[in-house]
C-alpha cells in the first residue's frame, strides 16, 4: 500500500491537471468568441460596402442615361440652330473630346508628380535606366 503522502501528491497533481485543462478550454472558448465577433464585424462591413457600391452603381447608371439624353437633345438643338444635324453632333462630341483630353492630361501630370515625389519609384526608374544603359542588347527600352 502506498504511503499517504504519495496518494495526496498524485491527487493534487491530477486536480492541477484538470484545472489546467479547464483553464485551457476556457481560453479556447474565449478566443473562439472573439473570432466569431470579428467575423460578424467583417461581415457587416462587407455588406455595408456592397450595399453602398450598389447604390453608387445605380446612381451612376441613372446619371449616365441622363447625360446621354441631355447630350442628344443638345446636339439636336444645336443642329436645328445651325441647320445642320451633323454640326450639332460634332460640336457636342468635340466638347466631350476636349473634356476627356483635359482629364487625361491632368491625370498624367498628377501621376508624373507622384512618381517624382516618391523616392522609391524614382530610384527604381533610375536603376532600370542604368541597367538598360549597361546592357543595351538585353530586354526592351526603358
Amino acid at each position: 500500500m502506498p504511503a499517504p503522502d504519495s496518494q495526496s501528491d498524485s491527487t493534487m497533481l491530477a486536480d492541477m491537471g484538470e484545472g489546467a485543462i479547464r483553464l485551457f478550454d476556457s481560453m479556447v472558448d474565449y478566443f473562439s468568441s472573439i473570432l466569431r465577433l470579428q467575423g460578424f464585424r467583417v461581415e457587416q462591413e462587407v455588406r455595408e460596402t456592397l450595399r453602398r457600391a450598389c447604390y453608387y452603381t445605380a446612381a451612376g447608371a441613372a446619371a449616365a442615361m441622363g447625360l446621354f439624353f441631355i447630350s442628344v437633345a443638345l446636339a439636336l438643338w444645336l443642329g436645328a440652330l445651325l441647320e445642320s444635324p451633323a454640326a450639332g453632333v460634332a460640336i457636342v462630341g468635340g466638347v466631350y473630346l476636349l473634356g476627356a483630353t483635359t482629364v487625361a492630361l491632368m491625370t498624367a501630370r498628377a501621376a508624373r508628380r507622384s512618381h517624382e515625389a516618391d523616392p522609391f519609384v524614382s530610384w527604381n526608374l533610375d536603376t532600370l535606366k542604368e541597367t538598360a544603359r549597361r546592357h543595351p542588347g538585353e530586354g526592351g527600352h526603358v
